[in-house]
C-alpha cells in the first residue's frame, strides 16, 4: 500500500518542503508495515529532511531543494521502484547508491566536497 502511495508523489512532485511531511509520514507507515533495510532507509531520508527542517517551507533554500532533486531524489525513486520486484543484491546496491546520494546532497548543502 506504501508503495502505491509514494510513487506517484515522487513521480509528480519530488520531495518538498510542501509535501516532506507526508513523504515522511508514508515512508514510517511503510516501515512499521514492512520493516526491512530498504524500507529503514526510506524512512531515515524523511526523518533527515525534518531534523533539517524541510517541514517548514520558508526555511529551506530553492538551491538546497534543486541539490536534493538532483543527488539523491533520482536513488530514492529508484529505490522505491525496487522494492518488491528485485533481488536483494539488486536491493542493496539500491540502498547504496541512496545512502551515496544523500551523502553527497549533505555535504553539498554543508558547503563540502563529498
Amino acid at each position: 500500500m506504501s508503495a502505491s502511495l509514494l510513487k506517484p508523489l515522487l513521480a509528480n512532485e519530488g520531495v518538498t518542503p510542501a509535501n516532506v511531511v507526508r513523504f515522511s509520514g508514508l515512508c514510517e507507515a511503510w516501515f512499521m508495515a514492512e520493516p526491512a533495510l530498504e524500507t529503514f532507509a526510506l524512512r531515515a531520508v524523511a526523518r533527515e529532511l525534518l531534523a533539517q527542517g524541510w517541514d517548514d517551507q520558508q526555511g529551506i533554500p530553492t538551491a538546497t531543494v534543486s541539490q536534493f532533486q538532483q543527488s539523491a531524489l533520482p536513488e530514492l525513486i529508484l529505490l522505491v521502484d525496487l522494492i518488491g520486484n528485485s533481488t536483494p543484491d539488486q536491493l542493496s546496491l539500491a540502498v547504496e547508491c541512496l545512502v551515496k546520494g544523500l551523502h553527497a546532497f549533505l555535504a553539498g548543502a554543508a558547503g563540502q566536497t563529498p
